[in-house]
């Protein structure tokens, strides 16, 4: 699950990087055991997980030929949010 490698203590950007490449390692992963790529993934995530995947949506360009010049544009059927604050939160003005 990703929740074991985003962190809360690190920034945005930070755990975009780590989904990315948490995602790209399971489509790897699913690739070597079924000879394809998936056509598309869910994605269920709470809080600060639905910005880090609203992020991670702008980019779906995945590494998974070893090839830089070579992407695989990654389809997403559905996108889940739970207590995610996407319209910003008045309290994050007082912390």
């Amino acid at each position: 699950m990703a929740g074991d490698i985003l962190r809360g203590t690190e920034g945005r950007e930070w755990n975009e990087k780590r989904l990315k490449t948490y995602v790209t390692a399971k489509v790897k992963q699913f690739g070597e055991k079924q000879g394809c790529y998936p056509a598309s993934i869910d994605i269920v995530a709470s809080s600060m997980g639905g910005l880090i995947t609203r992020a991670f949506l702008a980019d779906r360009q995945l590494d998974v030929y070893g090839d830089p010049t070579r992407k695989l544009n990654l389809k997403v059927g559905k996108v889940i949010m739970i207590a995610t604050p996407n319209a910003r939160t008045l309290l994050a003005a007082w912390v």
